[in-house]
């Protein structure tokens, strides 16, 4: 178990519930299409990526898959805030590529932080800053080109294209696969 009493006073939320993945989780492997968490059931775990990539879905009315966050090496991932508060999940997160990934089980993580309400306290007030690829999309979304958002995706992540299918890279950028093929030929 982490000592929190060893912890840095200025770790963030995210140090704090990555490094709680990995001294009190267990580590997990997951095949591509294994789901870490699904839409339906409220979450099980909370993790952190220690190899491989992930992509989260929501599902249209028509049961179609959306890429709304695609997750790599180096990334805590979860259900947050819902699994904490009990409620069912609306996204899955699927594995694309074999991964590890510590996984705190969330009842663990409630128990953590029931006996450290300051720590409850930090995770639950700075939950925005735990997952910022999330309001970077929205961002991106409203003020970037489908190629500015597609250029810096792979400049971050120059094997994205082994990693994930062209289908989802579309989805997650929000353009027709056709769109995408546009961009990638004249890159």
């Amino acid at each position: 178990m982490v000592n929190r009493h060893d912890i840095h006073p200025d770790a963030s939320a995210a140090c704090l519930l990555q490094q709680m993945c990995q001294y009190d989780g267990v580590l997990r492997q997951y095949n591509p299409g294994a789901e870490f968490f699904s839409a339906g059931p409220v979450a099980q775990y909370f993790g952190y990526v220690e190899s491989g990539s992930l992509k989260q879905v929501a599902y249209g009315e028509d049961a179609s898959e959306h890429v709304i966050n695609l997750a790599f090496k180096g990334q805590l991932i979860a259900d947050f805030p819902f699994s904490l508060l009990g409620l069912k999940s609306k996204t899955s997160m699927i594995a694309e590529t074999p991964c590890v990934i510590s996984c705190l089980p969330t009842s663990e993580l409630d128990s953590i932080l029931d006996s450290d309400p300051m720590l409850r306290d930090i995770i639950m007030a700075t939950g925005d800053t735990l997952f910022p690829n999330i309001y970077k999309l929205y961002n991106d979304l409203q003020s970037k080109s489908p190629g500015q958002r597609y250029d810096e995706l792979v400049k971050a992540h120059p094997d994205l294209d082994a990693m994930f299918r062209l289908k989802d890279i579309a989805s997650y950028l929000n353009i027709t696969v056709r769109h995408l093929t546009r961009l990638r030929q004249h890159r």
